[in-house]
């Protein structure tokens, strides 16, 4: 594996926490900075859209086909934007803290948003309007991941559970403790029946997605994993961490491949928050507290 780092962008001036597709080959990024970037990847200079939120920004989701960009601040607030105009359709008041996290659903026209109040809502995509709003428990929920049918999201809890929720019904179906202390990440496997788990204990976990057994546990970072991401053609994976490194495994074998860092690869110097795996190019894009985003080329 050889890994290159081929850019490093640096017009926020405040940590990222978000970094999305915009479906036309570049991101967007959400940052403290209380700005919504969006990049060109064949540059790696800011396209024309950039939106200035009255808080910082936590979590972005994109809907290409009405092109609005929903965005999650540390206030509690959904601010949804028509990037066409420019102008900001609607703000969402559904949460009393932070909105962790964004994921839109495109088969059911659903975003779902996790927050540091406890619960989790569902939003109309189309009408822009809250269907439901599900308090899960009394810490924070800090991620929600989709399965490859757009059937069930898995979602992490600060009080270490993991809770997967049917989307037809908008319902529970299954609760486990992954971790003692924070469950920060929980992702479908791509290609077997796994969960896999990442807290603030920094340590892996993976999970048997039908009998919910833990297969195995790996102490993976110095401190906590923030964000796991697969590559396009699903053969690895990468771990983010406060530990200010990332982490290159195979997704089959769950061993270790690479380790990412400051001093061999030039890499972050903060809090690694979030990771996007583009198929462009097989970019691996990271974003960190240091106020960076590193774009690295991954070739086998």
């Amino acid at each position: 594996m050889i890994i290159k780092k081929i850019a490093s962008l640096t017009a926020h001036i405040g940590g990222v926490y978000s970094i999305i597709d915009d479906f036309d080959g570049n991101i967007f990024s959400g940052s403290s900075d209380r700005f919504a970037t969006r990049w060109d990847l064949n540059t790696f200079l800011n396209l024309s859209f950039a939106a200035q939120l009255p808080a910082q920004i936590y979590s972005l989701a994109f809907i290409k086909k009405q092109n609005i960009l929903f965005a999650g601040t540390f206030k509690g607030f959904i601010h949804i934007l028509n990037l066409n105009t420019n102008q900001e359709s609607k703000i969402l008041s559904n949460h009393q803290a932070a909105i962790f996290n964004l994921q839109y659903v495109e088969s059911k026209n659903l975003v779902i948003a996790s927050s540091a109040d406890g619960c989790i809502s569902f939003i109309d995509s189309t009408e822009l309007k809250t269907i439901k709003i599900i308090k899960l428990c009394n810490d924070k929920v800090r991620s929600i991941r989709i399965n490859k049918d757009e059937t069930s999201i898995i979602i992490s809890c600060g009080d270490g559970t993991v809770r997967i929720f049917d989307l037809a019904e908008m319902k529970q179906l299954q609760e486990f403790e992954a971790h003692k202390l924070s469950a920060n990440i929980a992702v479908f496997h791509t290609s077997k029946n796994q969960f896999i788990t990442g807290g603030r204990d920094a340590y892996l976990r993976i999970w048997n997605s039908e009998s919910f057994e833990l297969i195995s546990e790996i102490p993976a970072h110095n401190f906590a994993i923030y964000d796991i991401a697969f590559s396009p053609d699903n053969k690895f994976y990468a771990t983010a961490s406060r530990d200010k490194t990332i982490k290159i495994w195979d997704a089959q074998t769950h061993q270790l491949y690479m380790r990412i860092d400051a001093e061999k690869f030039k890499g972050h110097v903060g809090s690694v928050n979030c990771l996007f795996w583009h198929p462009f190019k097989n970019y691996l894009i990271s974003g960190s507290d240091d106020r960076t985003i590193i774009v690295w080329q991954i070739d086998i």
